[in-house]
């Protein structure tokens, strides 16, 4: 085990006009979307930093749509960085969570799309970890803001996890706490929150006073 006990991924992907929240184009153009993108990762990011701040807690960007000089500039350099893996949606965050298995105790991956997501969210994600073996954060479209496992899942498990999810539909959360369940793993559920992601959702970005 390394000295943390915990460690925090963020997904996110670089704030490029154009390529960066496309289904908010229609309402925001591409430099509004590409701003919320930005305003949202830069967020989150806060938020980890306070809880390293008060806690041994290690922190890993995986990024993509850019080169490592160009989120590190954005993001600054307190962080650790490494560049998702190519495939799907799913191979990615396996890719990623299994690089820490063994090494953590509680391994959290979140994404920059949920303003509503606090410090209290992710310490709760991590606590809930002490006694179950997984931890998921709900949203309303059907996926998840965030998924956490603990340090001693097989690597064979999270793989299952992981597989055959119809990603980018309604189904996402529903089908992976599906494939926990056949594996008999014990779940806690997070507060169900909303993602950002469509022009109906922009409703809630009261959530979140930096993007208002």
């Amino acid at each position: 085990m390394t000295a943390a006990q915990e460690i925090i991924l963020l997904f996110t992907k670089y704030p490029q006009p154009g390529n960066s929240k496309t289904r908010l184009i229609p309402a925001l153009g591409p430099d509004g979307a590409a701003d919320l993108q930005r305003a949202m990762t830069l967020s989150i990011c806060e938020k980890i930093k306070d809880i390293a701040a008060k806690r041994p807690c290690h922190t890993r960007i995986y990024y993509t749509g850019c080169s490592v000089g160009e989120i590190k500039n954005l993001l600054g350099k307190s962080f650790s960085y490494q560049q998702q893996q190519r495939g799907n949606l799913g191979q990615r965050m396996c890719a990623a969570i299994s690089q820490h298995l063994g090494k953590y105790h509680a391994i959290i991956l979140v994404g920059a799309d949920c303003p509503a997501v606090d410090g209290d969210i992710l310490l709760d994600g991590m606590e809930k970890l002490r006694d179950s073996h997984a931890v998921i954060g709900p949203a309303f479209d059907g996926g998840y803001y965030l998924i956490g496992v603990r340090g001693d899942v097989a690597k064979s498990s999270l793989a299952h996890i992981f597989s055959n999810i119809s990603w980018g539909s309604a189904k996402v959360c529903e089908q992976t706490l599906e494939r926990m369940t056949t594996l008999n793993m014990r779940y806690q559920l997070l507060p169900k929150l909303h993602d950002i992601d469509t022009p109906e959702d922009l409703k809630y970005l009261h959530n979140h006073p930096g993007t208002e």
